[in-house]
C-alpha cells in the first residue's frame, strides 16, 4: 500500500450554496465530487470515449462547510474489482476532515453505457494510489452497499411511501454525458424532504421558528439508471427507524412514466440547534408524532 493521493477539486464556500441552516447544502458536496472525479479520470488514464460512472456513494459528514470556507478533495484507491474500482476520498478544511466518501465507480462505453475492462496501464496506475480505509471513515450506521432489493414506483406506492418530489429533468441538470448529475439526484431528495417532515408532524418551518433544522450525518446513495432531459421524475420516502437524536430515512427516485428506479438513498438525519450547532433531541410530543408514522424496511 501507498500513502499518495489524487488531488482533486480545491475551492471555497460561496454564500449562494449554504441553506437554511447557514451551511453547504448537500447536493453542493457531489458537485465537488464530480469535479474531483474529473482528476482521477486523468489520473487513471481512463481512455476517450470512456468515462466513470458512480454506482454508489456513502459519505459521513463530519464538520460543517460556511461561507468563505476553502475546502480541498483527495482520492485514493480502495479495492479493484472486474468491471469497477473502489475509491476513498477525503474533504479536507482548515486542517481537518470535513467529510469522507466511499465510491464504487465502473467504467464504462460513453456511447453504449457498456463496461469497459481496465488496462494493465492502468492497473499498474491504480497500485500507485493504494491505500486503505482508515477505521475513521468506515460506514458506521448505514452499510456501504445496498442490502435489500430495490422497489420499483408501484411497489413504492403500494406501500403507501410519502411521495416527497415530482419534476422534470432539465438540459441543465444533466453532466458531460448528457445524463441527470449526481448532485442533481442529491438535491431532488434534498428537496423533497421537507414533505417528509410534514408527513411526521414537523413542518420545516415551524422547525426553523424554534431555530432548528435538519441535517444529514450519514448516506448512502445508489444509482440504477440515470434520466436525460425531459424526463419525469418522483421521489417517494419514509421514515425508517427513530434513534434518540437521530432518525433514518429512505428515499427512492423513479421515472414516473416506466416506474423504473433511478436511484435511492438511505440516510442518517439529525435535528441541529442553530444556536448550539449540536444535534437535539425532539420534545416527547414531536417524537410520538414521528414513531406514529415509522415505516420499517422488510
Amino acid at each position: 500500500m501507498t500513502d499518495n493521493w489524487i488531488s482533486g477539486c480545491r475551492n471555497g464556500v460561496n454564500a449562494w450554496e449554504c441553506d437554511e441552516n447557514n451551511h453547504l447544502n448537500v447536493r453542493f458536496y457531489m458537485t465537488r465530487l464530480a469535479q474531483t472525479m474529473g482528476f482521477v479520470a486523468h489520473a487513471l488514464e481512463v481512455p476517450a470515449g470512456c468515462a466513470l460512472s458512480p454506482a454508489t456513494h456513502h459519505i459521513r459528514y463530519r464538520r460543517e462547510l460556511n461561507t468563505g470556507d476553502m475546502a480541498d478533495f483527495r482520492t485514493r484507491v480502495i479495492e479493484v474489482r472486474d468491471d469497477s474500482v473502489v475509491l476513498h476520498h477525503e474533504l479536507h478544511c482548515a486542517g481537518e476532515i470535513a467529510t469522507s466518501f466511499i465510491s464504487i465507480d465502473r467504467q464504462i462505453d460513453q456511447a453504449s453505457g457498456a463496461p469497459v475492462a481496465w488496462s494493465a496501464r492502468q492497473r499498474e496506475l491504480m497500485a500507485q494510489f493504494a491505500g486503505d480505509l482508515p477505521e475513521r471513515d468506515a460506514p458506521r450506521s448505514v452499510a456501504f452497499e445496498e442490502p435489500r432489493r430495490p422497489l420499483d414506483l408501484g411497489e413504492a406506492r403500494a406501500r403507501g411511501l410519502v411521495e416527497v418530489y415530482r419534476g422534470m429533468v432539465q438540459p441543465w441538470d444533466c453532466d458531460v454525458s448528457g445524463r441527470m448529475a449526481t448532485e442533481q439526484v442529491m438535491g431532488r431528495f434534498s428537496d423533497g424532504v421537507g414533505n417528509l417532515f410534514a408527513h411526521m408532524g414537523l413542518g420545516v418551518a415551524e422547525l426553523l421558528e424554534s431555530r432548528r433544522g435538519s441535517v444529514v450525518v450519514e448516506n448512502r446513495l445508489t444509482y440504477n439508471d440515470m434520466p436525460g432531459p425531459g424526463e419525469l421524475i418522483v421521489s417517494h420516502s419514509q421514515v425508517v427507524e427513530f434513534l434518540g437524536k437521530t432518525m433514518r430515512f429512505s428515499h427512492g427516485m423513479y421515472n414516473a412514466a416506466t416506474g423504473r428506479r433511478i436511484a435511492a438513498s438511505e440516510v442518517i438525519v439529525a435535528i441541529l440547534d442553530h444556536d448550539s450547532r449540536r444535534a437535539v433531541a425532539l420534545s416527547d410530543a414531536e417524537r410520538a408524532s414521528v414513531e406514529q408514522r415509522l415505516t420499517p424496511l422488510d
